[in-house]
Order: structure tokens, then sequence, then C-alpha cells
């Protein structure tokens, strides 16, 4: 079921291997490599207080298990700031690279951009994927355009590609449009959106199911001025796992639909799922 369930996420089956795995962790379920799969996919679709308890159990099996890292997110997104950047910085510690990475995002959709930015500069000088897309988003929010417009820039003109979905890559595209717009070079902008949109639609045309799929087409359709279209992708995203709010309220290239009838539906349902998930966890609200 493990074996099964990397094959399904590698072809982009997130909800199939969600379910492959949560045979694997019945069977094994002290398999730390499956459980943490187990939160990290739990995360993906959205089951947010499930994702906390493996990530949980993953560190009870090894209280130095870097990758759980992972947790927090989940855990800044269930307003337990203090703890999530807790545990992200004893992830980070524990191993540079990857966790090192994923824990500056955490940092940036928590406003600490100095700290962000600082171990970005780690996460690039060892060339950890996807180090540009997430640290060019990084560098965006911090208002450092100039940063945000190389690293996007190379992350979407890197090869090769196959090894990652264009998940990864289509958004750094996006958030350059954005950037092309602001300097008021609109034909670049739109050609970025086009090829954005594109390889955004083929993938979901081949099953992919990620949330950030949906997503990245809600962000081309605002920059193109159609907010009813974004607000239809935002649903869907939605349906297939998205509750980042932190993100949803962040992005700038939500700018357009942000306040619309839509907009203020869609973190409605995110903050009530929020308020179940902490009290799922004994949490409170």
């Amino acid at each position: 079921h493990y074996a099964r369930a990397l094959a399904h996420m590698g072809l982009g089956r997130f909800e199939d291997s969600r379910a492959d795995i949560l045979r694997a962790v019945a069977l094994s379920p002290n398999h730390i490599d499956a459980v943490f799969l187990g939160g990290l996919l739990s995360d993906f679709r959205g089951q947010l207080a499930e994702a906390v308890r493996y990530f949980e159990r993953a560190l009870e099996l090894n209280p130095r298990f870097s990758r759980t890292v992972a947790l927090a997110r989940t855990m800044l997104l269930l307003s337990r700031e203090a703890q999530a950047l807790e545990v992200g910085r004893r992830g980070a510690q524990l191993e540079s690279g990857a966790p090192t990475l994923h824990f500056a995002h955490v940092l940036t959709l928590a406003g600490e951009h100095e700290e962000a930015l600082m171990l970005c500069s780690e996460a690039l000088a060892r060339e950890v994927p996807r180090a540009r897309n997430l640290c060019g988003f990084s560098a965006l929010l911090a208002g450092e355009m100039g940063l945000a417009v190389y690293l996007l820039s190379e992350d979407w003109q890197e090869e090769p590609r196959a090894q990652w979905g264009p998940f990864a890559f289509a958004a750094s595209a996006t958030h350059l449009a954005l950037l092309r717009q602001a300097g008021g070079d609109w034909a670049a902008a739109d050609e970025l959106l086009n090829q954005s949109e594109a390889v955004t639609l083929a993938a979901r045309a081949a099953g992919n199911d990620h949330w950030a799929l949906s997503y990245n087409l809600a962000a081309v359709a605002a920059l193109r001025g159609d907010a009813a279209r974004a607000a239809e992708w935002l649903d869907t995203a939605y349906r297939n796992g998205f509750r980042d709010h932190r993100l949803l309220n962040l992005d700038p290239a939500l700018d357009l639909v942000r306040f619309t009838p839509a907009y203020l539906d869609l973190q409605g349902r995110i903050g009530s799922d929020m308020a179940q998930a902490a009290q799922q966890l004994g949490w409170g609200q």
C-alpha cells in the first residue's frame, strides 16, 4: 500500500494516494515514512486534525524526524502560532535542506519576513528543490521585488520539470506575471498567464487533483480581471482540500476578488473548518 501510495502521488492522484497510505498505516502503524505521508496527504486534502495526529505520531516514533516541520504549517493554520514556530525551528535545526525551506515558507505565512529570507538564502545555496518557487514568493511578500523577479524567472525557466508537477512551477509564472503587470509590461504578463494556465489545465486533464492547480487558475483569472471565474476556481480548490487561509489572505494575485461575497463566503467556510479541526484536537477555538 505504501509503494502504491507513492506511485499515485507521483501521478498527482492525491486522493487515491491518501486512501492507500491510510491502509498502509493501518497495517504498519510504526512505519514512520507511511505515518508522515499520511499526515502530508491528509493536510493536502484539508483534513487538518487528522494531519496533526499523523505528524505527532511520527514525532512519537522519532523525536528527531525533521520532516515533521510540515506540522508547523498545519499548526499555524489552526492558530497555534507560537507552537508552530517552535516545531518549525526545531525541525529546521535538525536538518538543513528541505525542512529549512519549508519552515521559511511557514515564516512567510506568519509575517516573519526577515527570518524567512535568511533561511531562503541557505536553501538556495544548497539548491533545495522548489527553493526558487517558495523563496520567490517569500521575496514578493517581503517587498523585495527585484529578488522576487529573479527567483520566479529562474524557477519558471528551470529544466527538467518532469520530477515535479507543474503546480510547483506554474505559480512562479503567475506571480511573475503579477510583477510584470506592476511594471507595465502587460504583453509579457499576458504571455506568462497563458503559459501558466496551459500547463495547469494540462495537469488537471491528466488527473492531478492537488488543490494548488485550481488555486493557481484562480490567481490567473484574478490577474486577468475575471473575478467570477477566480471565485469558481477557488471553490474548486476548496473542494480539493485547500484550507490555507493565510495564503488566501496574503497572496497579492487575489487582490481583485478580496472582499467579494464569494471570497468572504470561502473565508467563512475555511474558518468553520479550522474551528472544527481545533475542537477535534481539543485545542479550543
